[in-house]
């Protein structure tokens, strides 16, 4: 069991001024890695962005509400892209702890660092995979009721995430009723046509979509559920 961190207290209090660095790395995949302390609370942030409980855990969240997550049926769930671990506290904290999840991460510097900071041993139904999320999806043989996509390198996501066959093995993973989440961040032309595109390989799998757009302190998240 490791450590549980424990923000010091005269950092905390400075954390409301400015942002505080704990430590900085190089990831295995993202160049840089940084764990800061801002408003109270850890966050985990790259050169470009926000990575986990910052302002990319306040989207989730409010996506989270408009769907009202809390009212469908999920016992189990799958994290591509699962970073340090905050959209797993938000479905834990809507299903009061009681869903099975199976993280996908690449990076073994943020897996470590999840561990180091963010207390992730206190879930207690948390499988955790190191290893690229498009060569999961494709092996995988269990279903399930939730499939999150979260998958980024600083704000760009790989261009092999952009293609319809990503999109069927996602499907293959998912129960006949089940909910596919897929986060896009809109940096540029380039990634807004490739989020265009992805909305109708995702119409022509699963007949509909959803897309809820947010302003995410300058730059456009759109969150894309199949319906």
């Amino acid at each position: 069991m490791s450590k549980v961190y424990k923000i010091p207290l005269l950092v905390k209090g400075a954390s409301y001024f400015y942002p505080y660095l704990i430590e900085r790395i190089k990831g295995d995949i993202t160049p840089v890695l940084e764990v800061v302390v801002q408003n109270g609370s850890v966050l985990l942030n790259t050169n470009e962005v926000n990575y986990s409980f910052g302002a990319l855990y306040k989207v989730f969240k409010k996506t989270f509400e408009k769907i009202r997550i809390q009212d469908r049926k999920i016992d189990k769930v799958l994290i591509l892209g699962f970073g340090t671990g905050s959209v797993a506290q938000l479905l834990c904290d809507a299903f009061n702890e009681q869903i099975e999840i199976v993280g996908v991460e690449a990076d073994q510097q943020v897996i470590d660092l999840g561990y180091k900071y963010f207390n992730l041993s206190a879930y207690k139904k948390l499988t955790l995979h190191k290893v690229e999320a498009l060569h999961f999806v494709q092996s995988c043989k269990q279903k399930f009721d939730f499939v999150v996509v979260d998958i980024f390198i600083d704000d760009q996501t790989p261009d092999a995430y952009s293609e319809p066959s990503f999109i069927q093995s996602l499907k293959s993973v998912l129960q006949i009723d089940g909910t596919v989440l897929i986060n896009r961040m809109i940096t540029s032309q380039k990634t807004e046509q490739q989020t265009l595109d992805l909305m109708e390989y995702i119409k022509k799998e699963f007949g509909n979509i959803e897309v809820l757009r947010f302003d995410n302190g300058g730059s456009n998240n759109w969150m894309l559920l199949n319906k």
